[in-house]
């Protein structure tokens, strides 16, 4: 046995041509090179396997050996050096050189870094615990200071900016007991407090909206869609003068005209609202389908306008592929920006790896990607930090293009002000 081992191995030694598939590009000339193989297995006893005939281009990746042996080229792994007087832009830079989802986080810098500076309209889209957290603020920088063109997310981040505008949240406990939270009237998102009378005025705030836009729906004969009622959201913070309006996101995008797309609005206190006040106006009517012909046709104009398109996303979920999915008709975007903790073995819409998106046709094939693998809250305010507020783009970042404007929704704002006004007047005893 051990001789019959030793002719194997030395069979193997003598005829370079059984691993000469790594090197085979066509059908016949792995045929031929199956039949030299079945040779020498059957002097032996063996019972060759046949498999179909596989392109090296899916089978192999190509590599310089010579190179990977010398490592020549190759970046070397170095932190930063606390030695030297700290400055916070090289703290960032190092992470390239820092190796695991350091690099990766440096890369989502750098990435957007360019977006600028060639004047890409940024799609933003974040989930709801954005909105809960203190990352809510970060938010509201960015729409007040039109760094980027557009955003999705979901109701919770919607009502929770708006909550807060109200009360604050608060820090907690990761381990409270729920059923003790839920005798004292406190709800809880991971370690943060959210006492239920937020929501109370919350609610008192949005019943006083669904009568204003019912109102007009009765007058005007038009309906809004989610996308105008999120606009609204913000001119209503602005009517009743809602003192911290000017730490939320919504009430920004309203004073910069700059589109929340919401599709699933109705799923939370906003829907609460919504399904007594229909009880009352059964024909009231909130239009579900405007964010889908917005968002495309906002991706058209920009390529239209020979204008870049960037993404980048916070979590998954529909904020994330909603905006994926406007940019098909443009063939992709071109920077793909994703931070989350998804991962791929589970199939789902954050798990997926930026290179699955290519595939439907909602990434461009050259985009430049990458994907943060981690919890948002740690990164989220670093890469903000790092591409928008500290960096200064080599062209002048240009601000949301505005093409979501329309004369119609100034009107409808000066109309509300002028009933507001008069309502007014009437309970002060003013008009008769």
């Amino acid at each position: 046995m051990d001789d019959q081992k030793n002719k194997i191995r030395k069979v193997s030694q003598r005829n370079p041509e059984i691993p000469v598939e790594r090197r085979i590009h066509s059908e016949q000339e792995y045929e031929l090179a199956l039949r030299r193989r079945d040779r020498f297995l059957r002097l032996y006893g063996f019972k060759a396997v046949r498999t179909p005939f596989i392109p090296p281009g899916r089978r192999y990746i190509y590599f310089d050996k010579i190179r990977y042996e010398s490592l020549e080229g190759f970046p070397e792994v170095r932190g930063y050096d606390f030695d030297q007087s700290f400055d916070f832009m090289s703290f960032i830079e190092s992470y390239e050189s820092t190796g695991l989802q350091a690099t990766e986080l440096a890369r989502a810098i750098r990435i957007l870094q360019k977006a600028r500076d060639e004047g890409a309209a940024i799609a933003f889209g974040f989930t709801s615990n954005m909105g809960t957290s203190g990352i809510r603020e970060q938010l509201a920088w960015l729409h007040k200071h039109q760094l980027i063109d557009c955003s999705s997310t979901t109701a919770g981040a919607v009502e929770e900016d708006l909550a807060k505008c109200f009360k604050p949240f608060v820090l907690g406990a990761w381990r409270a007991e729920g059923a003790k939270l839920l005798k004292d009237y406190i709800n809880r998102t991971g370690n943060i407090f959210i006492p239920m009378d937020r929501y109370s005025k919350l609610k008192e705030f949005l019943f006083s909206l669904f009568v204003r836009l019912y109102r007009h729906q009765v007058e005007h004969n038009e309906v809004f869609g989610v996308t105008e009622f999120v606009y609204e959201l913000g001119h209503e913070l602005e009517i009743q003068q809602v003192p911290g309006r000017e730490r939320s996101f919504v009430y920004w995008a309203w004073r910069n005209n700059i589109p929340i797309y919401c599709p699933a609005i109705l799923d939370g206190a906003i829907g609460d609202v919504a399904y007594y006040f229909l009880k009352a106006h059964p024909d009231f009517v909130l239009d579900a389908s405007d964010y889908f012909v917005q968002s495309a046709d906002r991706m058209l104009r920009h390529r239209s306008a020979k204008r870049k398109v960037a993404a980048f996303l916070i979590g998954g979920s529909v904020p994330k592929h909603l905006l994926t999915n406007a940019a098909i008709p443009i063939g992709g975007v071109d920077y793909a920006v994703y931070v989350n903790t998804g991962l791929e073995m589970e199939g789902s819409n954050a798990g997926a790896p930026v290179d699955e998106a290519v595939s439907w046709g909602k990434i461009a094939p050259k985009a430049e990607q990458v994907k943060v693998e981690t919890e948002a809250s740690l990164v989220v305010p670093l890469i903000i930090a790092a591409a928008f507020k500290l960096y200064t783009p080599c062209a002048a970042a240009r601000k949301s293009d505005g093409a979501w404007d329309n004369p119609r929704r100034r009107e409808r704002s000066r109309d509300a002000q002028l009933e507001r006004q008069v309502d007014t007047e009437d309970d002060e005893g003013v008009v008769p």
